[in-house]
Formats: C-alpha cells, structure tokens, sequence
C-alpha cells in the first residue's frame, strides 16, 4: 500500500514490513499488520516505525512499543519494553528504539544498542547500530562504530542510515560511516 499525502495525517512512519499513520487527532494506523490494542487504545504525538517493532510517544510523551509482525512472530522482545519516563522525541532502528526525555537526556532500550552519551541533546537519529543527536552548541554527536568519525562542526541537520550525513552551518555536506560497504570517500581532512 502506498502512502499518499493526506491532510488528514499529521505523520506517517515506515519500516520493512509495516508503516504506520497518525491522524490529526493522534489515533495510529498500521499496516499491513494492524497497531497492537494497546496503541490504539492511546493518542499519539509522534511514531516510528523499524522492521520488527514500532514506538510511539503517547501525548503524556510516555513511550508504548509494539511488533510490527504479525502473529504468531510477535513476541516478547526487549525492543518491546520501553524505558520509563516522558519523552519528547523517539527513533526506532533494527536493533531497538531511542527517546530523548522531557530533560533532553538520551536513552536507548533494545539489543547491542550503545550507550548514549550523558549530555543533554535537541535531537536525536538511530541506525542499525549507531545513535546521533546534536548537541546544545549545534555540534552532532554520535555513539557506535562510527562514532569517531564524526566532523567538528556546527549543524541544525543530519541524517543517519547506512551512512550519517549532517548539513554544516557553511551549507556543505558531510557523510561518514564504518565505511563496511565501502560506500562513503573519507571526508575531507580525515
């Protein structure tokens, strides 16, 4: 199914196998495999969706996670089990889901995610195994393999997937990765 734009859907999310759509009045709706009862049962402000799961952050700006696969694969999984507390933002990849709390602290939940760094972010990206955010002086910084390739710059943009590209305060792009498919040329100086 393809999602079009609609006036009626504040956001649209997908992954894999599912997408899913808010409606103006936050009510979510996946498919092909439908939002567990307790979703539905909530209204959301904001939804993402990976290839086995899907979170959304409740308007308390509490996190509830369900499968995105249908039964009989759904099943317990730590990807399922979110971290307590009011969110503000929440990013899901293969491996898990991060949120940035009410304090802009990040946090992360899932498998062999990395550790967030303790510093107070504006927003926050998820891949398969690395996490970015920028932080309050608009520098990006990232936790995982890739982490040490990361530009010192400034940045209001960025972009994570296989690579991590961010828009520099000169308007300049600059991407990087673990460079395990050999996809990204070293970025200038480095």
């Amino acid at each position: 199914r393809v999602m079009r734009p609609d006036r009626h859907r504040r956001e649209r999310a997908g992954g894999r196998h599912n997408a899913c759509a808010l409606s103006q009045q936050g009510a979510v709706t996946c498919w092909p495999v439908p939002a567990s009862e307790e979703a539905q049962a909530h209204v959301f402000s904001r939804v993402s969706v990976a290839a086995v799961h899907t979170c959304g952050l409740a308007e308390n700006g509490v996190a509830i996670c369900w499968s995105s696969l249908p039964e009989p694969y759904a099943h317990d999984d730590v990807r399922l089990v979110p971290a307590p507390g009011s969110f503000t933002k929440i990013v899901t990849s293969d491996d898990g889901t991060c949120g940035l709390r009410d304090d802009g602290m990040p946090v992360c939940w899932g498998f062999s995610l990395p550790e967030p760094p303790a510093v107070e972010l504006t927003d926050i990206w998820l891949s398969r195994n690395v996490g970015c955010g920028i932080d309050l002086n608009q520098r990006p910084l990232c936790w995982g393999p890739s982490a040490a390739r990361v530009p010192n710059t400034s940045t209001s943009r960025l972009n994570i997937g296989v690579a991590t590209c961010l828009l520099d305060s000169a308007s300049q792009i600059a991407c990087w990765d673990t460079n395990s498919y050999g996809d990204v040329a070293p970025r200038p100086g480095g």
